[in-house]
């Protein structure tokens, strides 16, 4: 979103510049969506395609599985299912 670059945590993905006070990019995002760890890869993708080439296997509280691509959200802040 800023051109910062992106952290990986165990827990999440954060843009460097989430606390840098000159810029304030608000990007993060939890690395399980839907029971869906994110891979580095994936990120990539949605940080350079603005989404998942491929379909990915989420999971609905009831346990059933669905198949959506994930991808930034127009304020581009967050992951969104799409």
């Amino acid at each position: 979103v800023c051109g910062g670059d992106i952290l990986v945590s165990p827990s999440a993905f954060n843009c460097s510049n989430y606390s840098n006070p000159d810029i304030k990019c608000k990007f993060m995002s939890w690395r399980n969506i839907a029971g869906h760890v994110i891979t580095k890869q994936e990120m990539q993708e949605i940080c350079e395609e603005g989404q998942t080439k491929e379909l990915l296997e989420l999971y609905k509280n009831n346990g059933a599985i669905y198949y959506k691509k994930l991808g930034l959200s127009e304020d581009k802040k967050s992951i969104i299912k799409i």
